[in-house]
């Protein structure tokens, strides 16, 4: 049964981190990983957009 995870929070405090690290982890486990997961493209600290 496919499972969903959202993870939320304030920006620059891990969460795309923490995730690359779950799906890594979880692929050398043998499980399935799909979904979405974007970086963030900034300019002088302010976000412009998504790679």
């Amino acid at each position: 049964m496919a499972k969903k995870i959202f993870v939320t929070g304030e920006p620059g405090i891990g969460k795309t981190t923490l995730v690359s690290k779950v799906v890594y982890e979880l692929k050398s486990l043998g499980y399935v990983v799909g979904g979405v997961l974007t970086r963030d493209v900034r300019e002088k600290g302010v976000r412009v957009g998504f790679e």
